[in-house]
């Protein structure tokens, strides 16, 4: 008779401790359904994206095909420096425009 009680009082303590972790993995799981539902943009833009560059001819999965920001960055900088070599020198006053005189009012 002991051993029954024992393995009822067992059994019942299993089932608090799994209602509770039933009611844990609930909560996660409505979390995780509002997260879902929260980034569905960003997913669909995402998806949007990869096609679109995928019909460019580029794979977004292919490392071969990755920048990274320092590498956008230099290019970015060897571009100007090349263009300034080429630019027109101006001093300050030849931008300004002078044809409006607003000092005659």
């Amino acid at each position: 008779m002991a051993d029954l009680d024992d393995a009822a009082d067992t059994a019942e303590q299993e089932t608090r401790e799994l209602a509770t972790r039933a009611e844990s993995l609930e909560a996660a799981d409505e979390a995780r359904g509002e997260w879902f539902a929260h980034t569905a943009i960003t997913r669909d833009h995402a998806l949007r994206a990869r096609a679109e560059l995928r019909m460019r001819g580029i794979d977004p999965e292919d490392p071969n095909d990755w920048v990274t920001a320092q590498e956008w960055f230099d290019a970015h900088l060897t571009e100007q420096s090349e263009a300034d070599l080429h630019r027109e020198i101006r001093d300050e006053h030849d931008l300004t425009d002078t044809s409006l005189d607003t000092t005659s009012r």
